[in-house]
């Protein structure tokens, strides 16, 4: 066998040819068969308003896609109840168009900060065998081409409710005391969502993290509500 060439690193490749046998990749928009999400859908998915108001405590938030927009519900949705890592090439694309598109504030490429993807609670991580927002973050990263390192600095205590089974008032008490820190806190930090609706899930974010000693807190999600 040649030096460099294990088995191991074609495992995943061999795991999506047969998963996508089994199931053969369907256009979750159109119904185009061979894709996820075809090329057309891709490039006609709505974006979201570049200068949001940002929620309380956060200096600066990027919002790419409108939440509103069905295909972005539908690569948000199964994401991360369905664990559909397939749709993360679909992802890929998305951002990668986008930040062509748009320009980066300058905040987002300070190699003083770090990235902090907003974690769910470790039940419903086990639950759905994916991590999905730390996996966003790593998409993101690599998209936008992001100098920061991603830290999982933030633990998420349990909660009863999912946020997204909520009143808009009622999810600030919903995630109120569910953060904790799990290291020193660096004075500049970027906070990684998938969706940004209320703002209380950042905001309450934002707060701990103040406590714990930072001075900036930005926030990048992938959808805004």
């Amino acid at each position: 066998m040649a030096i460099g060439l294990s088995p191991m690193r074609f495992l995943p490749r061999l795991k999506d040819r047969l998963l996508d046998i089994i199931y053969p990749p369907i256009c979750q928009s159109c119904g185009t068969m061979g894709f996820w999400l075809c090329d057309t859908c891709l490039m006609t998915v709505e974006e979201a308003v570049l200068t949001p108001e940002a929620p309380e405590g956060i200096n600066g938030v990027i919002s790419c896609f409108a939440y509103s927009d069905p295909k972005v519900r539908t690569l948000t949705a199964s994401y991360k109840y369905r664990s559909a890592r397939a749709f993360e090439a679909a992802q890929v694309t998305l951002l990668t168009h986008w930040v062509q598109q748009n320009s980066l504030p300058l905040w987002a490429f300070s190699e003083s900060a770090i990235l902090i993807p907003i974690l769910s609670p470790e039940s419903r991580i086990a639950t759905r065998g994916i991590n999905h927002t730390l996996r966003l973050a790593q998409t993101i990263k690599q998209s936008f081409g992001l100098p920061s390192p991603i830290v999982t600095l933030l633990g998420r205590l349990e909660h009863d409710k999912h946020n997204a089974e909520l009143e808009h008032e009622e999810r600030a008490q919903n995630v109120a005391q569910t953060f904790c820190l799990l290291s020193a806190v660096p004075k500049h930090v970027i906070l990684i969502d998938d969706v940004l609706t209320t703002g209380a899930t950042l905001a309450e974010a934002a707060r701990v993290l103040r406590e714990g000693g930072a001075e900036q807190v930005y926030a990048i999600t992938f959808a805004r509500g």
